[in-house]
């Protein structure tokens, strides 16, 4: 069992609407990083048992099953799972509260920009395949996600 190693391209994104599951795997995708998916804390924590560690998981914070916080706290409980870096991407609880119950790297409110997203990964995963660079130097004017925020 490895901690993390450095530049990690390989994101675990935990969320369970659906609608911006699919906009964030495909932002990060498009900027070159791979993507693994899950509705809940429990699909997350039995991906992340099943190894390679992910370079950061972005996280929701209030879903069915298993929440955000219960899975940071089973992943707190595992080595080496507490080491992997935790982007919270909510809107579901007030910050200031969830701050209080969640140890995270970074905390992103929806809506978030895509370049905001992209930037908090890249610091956690390092650059992505091929380089990659802003989205929004490369995609079409409306991008297939939508026009510049995931919410």
């Amino acid at each position: 069992m490895l901690p993390v190693q450095a530049h990690n391209r390989h994101v675990l994104i935990v969320e369970d609407d659906e609608d911006i599951r699919q906009a964030v795997v495909d932002v990060l995708q498009h900027e070159g990083y791979t993507t693994q998916e899950a509705r809940d804390g429990r699909e997350a924590l039995a991906l992340l048992n099943l190894r390679p560690l992910p370079g950061c998981i972005v996280l929701d914070l209030l879903m069915p099953v298993m929440d955000g916080p219960t899975l940071v706290t089973e992943m707190t409980a595992r080595p080496p799972l507490d080491t992997v870096p935790i982007v919270v991407l909510s809107a579901s609880m007030p910050m200031a509260q969830a701050r209080q119950r969640v140890k995270a790297a970074e905390w992103l409110e929806k809506p978030v920009t895509i370049d905001r997203l992209v930037e908090v990964v890249r610091r956690f995963c390092g650059p992505p395949h091929g380089g990659g660079g802003p989205i929004r130097g490369r995609a079409p004017a409306t991008p297939p996600w939508g026009i510049g925020k995931l919410s």
